[in-house]
């Protein structure tokens, strides 16, 4: 009898957070196609109580992973913030990232670090990666910011 691990344990390779909350799996020498993340409009719709049934509202769990992996892609203007949650506070929050070079919180609007944990596409619309730092955080969700959304946010998690 085989034993069905539960958790992602230990993950070198960035594992996508599918568009139904789960690790999608990519088959060795394949490409599975993964769908966008679910997005909010207002930190207001984010669920405290982890009930909804709504996609997006109670964000994806990360398993305690270290890094996420967050990329943008369409609408030039658009941009998504991160949320983060977690279970001993059962509060959503935006994260706020330290500014590796000052030290200051990353929303200090310094254009070489972005404005915070947004994630804006690149130049003409290029897709954009950004790597953030969530070590301790129990669940992610993506809010749109005033501008609108990318027509794509895609995220995945690693340990390393």
């Amino acid at each position: 009898m085989s034993h069905k691990y539960s958790s992602w344990g230990r993950t070198r390779r960035p594992k996508a957070i599918s568009g139904s909350g789960s690790f999608a799996v990519i088959p060795s020498g394949s490409l599975e196609v993964i769908r966008p993340v679910a997005t909010v409009s207002t930190f207001a719709t984010l669920d405290n109580t982890l009930q909804s049934t709504t996609e997006g509202e109670i964000g994806y769990t990360t398993e305690n992973q270290r890094y996420l992996h967050v990329t943008v892609s369409g609408n030039a203007d658009g941009s998504v913030q991160v949320a983060g949650y977690n279970y001993a506070v059962q509060i959503w929050s935006s994260l706020h990232l330290p500014n590796p070079v000052s030290g200051s919180d990353i929303f200090d609007d310094s254009p070489e670090w972005g404005l915070g944990a947004f994630a804006a596409c690149g130049d003409g619309g290029q897709p954009a990666t950004f790597v953030f730092e969530i070590a301790g955080t129990d669940r992610v969700a993506f809010v749109t910011g005033s501008d609108g959304a990318p027509s794509g946010t895609f995220a995945a998690c690693s340990t390393f």
